[in-house]
């Protein structure tokens, strides 16, 4: 009986100061991890694919990494020529606003439709304006010519008739003769009716039907122009406020808001249970001359494997003054460990005398 108490009692200091020294390292105590540097929203173009150009616009504090908030995608003709050109004067580094464009997308082959229709709009606006500006002399001498040629033949027409008429007394002329004539007359006074009348049209100032075709055609070439302008050249406007960074494919531009940035790091299983959202935390870049504070937002639900252990991912705001810091950059995360007296009290309580 006596052995078992010693020996109850001796594993009973042996936890309590094995207590005591997890509570020594837990109250306290900082935990530091490295960390990594992300934008607290993300604009990106990329290329994910040949003829696919898409835009995405992420970011959150998420301790699994950033989410997509809003995306949108258009495919060209892999046989098109498609280029990006940047608004001029704009550089990596530089700073932009939110509905600032930023680049457009030009197609050659939309653009070389599009050059075709405004021609054709520039030709019959021509043919327009000549028909409503009045008549014109060359188009009334020339109207005026047809008359004088239709009326030459016309009597001609009416002589041969008459030649005939008198021929056909003296019984030399076949009566089928006779109609072939009268016919050949009949149609040379229709020719001179619509030459006299292609000359009331020549002095005329309104052409009513002439106008409305042109109208017409006008009115389906426009619209197919500002179909094509939306197409042809498609401008990429922020969503944001940030800074400018220009790259190669697959992610060809981006603006990133670092006016306050997130900081991603791993906490250890034994951290999670005294670690809770609202926790100050404080940043430490080699690039950077002094700490910047922030706070812990997000702890991810589940553990993850991470070089053989299992740790939680954990989110931080970080202040960014001076926009010093940028996405990307690495640095240290160090973080108070609440102290875990109450566990320690249960411990003792259950190895006590």
């Amino acid at each position: 009986m006596t052995r078992q108490r010693v020996l109850s009692t001796a594993l009973g200091v042996v936890a309590v100061a094995a207590l005591l020294g997890l509570a020594a390292w837990l109250s306290g105590d900082r935990a530091e991890q490295r960390a990594i540097l992300g934008a607290q929203t993300l604009f990106t173009l990329s290329t994910p694919a040949p003829g696919l150009y898409q835009w995405t616009l992420s970011g959150g504090p998420e301790p699994e990494g950033p989410t997509v908030r809003w995306q949108d995608a258009v495919a060209v003709d892999r046989g098109d020529v498609v280029a990006l050109h940047v608004a001029e004067g704009l550089t990596t580094g530089d700073r932009v606003e939110m509905g600032q464009r930023l680049a457009v997308l030009t197609s050659t082959r939309l653009q070389e439709e599009l050059a075709d229709l405004r021609a054709q709009i520039v030709a019959l606006e021509s043919r327009r304006a000549l028909l409503t500006a009045g008549s014109r002399d060359e188009e009334v001498t020339e109207a005026l010519r047809r008359v004088r040629v239709a009326e030459a033949r016309q009597a001609e027409a009416l002589a041969s008739v008459d030649r005939l008429l008198k021929l056909d007394g003296q019984s030399v002329v076949s009566e089928l003769q006779l109609q072939e004539a009268r016919l050949r007359a009949d149609v040379m006074q229709t020719e001179l009716d619509l030459a006299r009348a292609g000359v009331a049209v020549a002095r005329s100032a309104d052409r009513p039907e002439a106008l409305a075709e042109i109208d017409a055609r006008l009115a389906g070439l426009s619209a197919r122009v500002d179909i094509l302008e939306d197409l042809t050249e498609r401008p990429i406007v922020s969503p944001i406020s940030g800074v400018l960074a220009l790259r190669t494919a697959p992610e060809v531009l981006q603006v990133m808001d670092i006016d306050a940035l997130h900081a991603r790091f791993p906490i250890e299983q034994a951290w999670r249970p005294q670690l809770s959202p609202g926790a100050k935390v404080t940043f430490t870049s080699a690039v950077t001359s002094a700490p910047v504070q922030g706070e812990l937002v997000s702890i991810s639900d589940a553990a993850h494997p991470l070089n053989g252990r299992q740790v939680f991912w954990a989110c931080a705001t970080l202040d960014n003054p001076g926009a010093g810091l940028r996405p990307g950059m690495s640095g240290t995360v160090s973080l108070e460990v609440s102290p875990a007296r109450e566990l320690l009290g249960r411990a003792l309580a259950a190895v006590g005398p």
